[in-house]
């Protein structure tokens, strides 16, 4: 079990939140039920692209408890308050002293629950490792990114295999910036995809290069050892004779995560 310190919490609730979420997140709110307890969605801008990505679940009546990043918290909280308008709803920073712990209990993590677990929530201080090397490990190796990779504002979901892994609800109607992604989604004009990639000393931000020098996008995670990361590239690097190598010219092999068609 490993305590994620690089999660927040905030608390929506009120008879509106259900409504105030469901017209604005890309999964579908109204799904979430003792059997499914754990959303992936994002919100995102008129565009299409991506400025937050979170967790979603069910905390009491009329309440939602929402899992993000801590660097993106109050901008979150900023951009919830500004579409509430006169919604009856609250929305708060968690004052219950909740901690989030990546384990093999708790919620399913509708991305992949097979390979990197599930999430808790709970005010109580288990007996858990700060560490979250294993976890980030665990999720470069599937292919599943976490927050620190999104570009925000600048990343469709697409370009990270989001679409893939379970944040759009593509039946659920209209949300911000449904139109340019199901068009993107249904007509088959995704450009760019996320690719685990393998090499030596990978550092985030390194461009990938194929052998005419033209960059063909940047790593994005690694993993502890700094032997494997992900990185959004164009999908003709699956070329077959496509070669990449990082900016200092060492070899780069590329795979697809298994979940990727």
């Amino acid at each position: 079990m490993q305590k994620l310190t690089d999660r927040s919490l905030i608390h929506i609730t009120g008879v509106d939140a259900e409504n105030l979420l469901q017209n604005i997140v890309t999964s579908d709110v109204r799904q979430l039920t003792p059997e499914t307890p754990l959303q992936y969605g994002l919100i995102l801008g008129p565009q299409g692209r991506v400025l937050f990505d979170f967790f979603l679940s069910i905390r009491g009546e009329n309440g939602y408890l929402l899992d993000c990043g801590t660097e993106h918290k109050d901008a979150l909280i900023k951009r919830l308050s500004m579409y509430k308008l006169r919604a009856k709803v609250d929305i708060t920073p968690d004052s219950e002293g909740l901690h989030v712990y990546a384990t093999q209990d708790g919620l399913p993590d509708p991305r992949s629950p097979a390979t990197i677990g599930g999430r808790l929530y709970t005010a109580d201080k288990l007996s858990a490792t700060d560490d979250s090397s294993a976890y980030v490990d665990a999720c470069v190796a599937q292919g599943v990114p976490l927050s620190s990779a999104i570009h925000t504002d600048k990343d469709y979901p697409a370009d990270l295999n989001l679409d893939i892994l379970g944040a759009i609800n593509w039946a659920k109607g209209c949300f911000i910036g449904q139109e340019t992604v199901a068009r993107m989604h249904h007509k088959g004009r995704v450009k760019r995809r996320l690719f685990i990639i393998s090499g030596k000393a990978l550092q985030v931000g390194m461009p990938i290069v194929n052998q005419n020098e033209n960059e063909m996008g940047t790593v994005r995670m690694i993993n502890t050892a700094g032997t494997q990361g992900l990185s959004v590239l164009k999908i003709d690097v699956l070329e077959p004779d496509a070669r990449l190598y990082t900016a200092e010219s060492v070899d780069v092999e590329v795979s697809k995560p298994a979940y990727l068609p």
